[in-house]
């Protein structure tokens, strides 16, 4: 049995670290070509579907296809565990030798958690295209399949921090616990859903919740979590679409956006 793959999610041709045990899976239709690459339209599968649940047609192939492993990671080609928030080379990138001693000491790897504010995780999701209607059929769906689930699910909506990216390293015996989990609510509420007017980005549902949904799960069950950094190698103006997006939605005060205007753009250019 190998001790560990760390899954790193792909719809086109980047280049993939050389670190041990690191795996590149390619989603969807994406028409790229890996040496020891896996695809997630192979075997039980729900590639079909990944415009909509974006990474977690790779997460449901390893869940269905990958049986002789003892610890899966989901990483994605333009973000990484890192065990440093300073700087981030291949070396400061996560390597399965530590990654399975902190498993020896902790149930899940997760990024630290972050948060805009006075913006709860609900909210976040409301002012970045999700849908209302998305969220209350989401919490119905919890209560007819899981209602244990509920106090857990509103407690972390309601909160203001949680862990995104859809980005872990746990045992495959665990893992399987939780797409069990995970997938049975999923499809119950894409039967209740209709995307027809929904944008390409809106359409992505069901890879946006699950990103909440992962911290339901292991609040619940009552993980213990090893945070660690998360790098991008592919840089956005995502901070400040977020601000506009929380704009949008609702009002942040000024002081505060007027802290990450001259903080966060300014003095860390220099």
């Amino acid at each position: 049995m190998k001790q560990l793959t760390m899954l790193v999610v792909t719809h086109k041709q980047v280049a993939i670290p050389t670190i041990k045990d690191y795996q590149p899976i390619v989603v969807g239709n994406g028409r790229v070509s890996y040496n020891d690459m896996y695809r997630d339209n192979i075997g039980d599968n729900i590639s079909d579907k990944n415009a909509n649940y974006c990474e977690l047609t790779a997460l449901y192939w390893a869940w269905k296809n990958l049986k002789d492993v003892e610890y899966i990671g989901l990483s994605h080609y333009r973000r990484f565990f890192t065990t440093s928030w300073v700087k981030c080379t291949e070396n400061h990138i996560l390597s399965s030798e530590k990654a399975i001693s902190l498993l020896n000491e902790y149930d899940v790897i997760l990024p630290y958690p972050k948060g805009w504010f006075d913006t709860t995780v609900k909210e976040w999701f409301l002012c970045t295209d999700g849908k209302e209607e998305a969220l209350e059929k989401l919490r119905l769906c919890i209560a007819d399949l899981y209602p244990d689930y509920l106090y857990d699910y509103d407690e972390v909506m309601n909160g203001y921090m949680a862990s995104y990216f859809n980005m872990f390293v746990m045992p495959k015996s665990l893992m399987d616990k939780y797409c069990e989990w995970l997938f049975s609510i999923l499809f119950q509420l894409e039967e209740q859903i209709d995307l027809s007017d929904y944008t390409p980005l809106q359409a992505r549902i069901y890879g946006f919740l699950s990103e909440r949904l992962l911290n339901v799960w292991v609040q619940h069950n009552k993980l213990k979590i090893k945070y660690m950094f998360v790098d991008e190698t592919e840089k956005s103006d995502g901070l400040k679409s977020n601000v506009k997006d929380i704009l949008k939605y609702n009002a942040v005060s000024k002081k505060y956006l007027n802290w990450m205007m001259t903080f966060t753009w300014g003095d860390m250019k220099k």
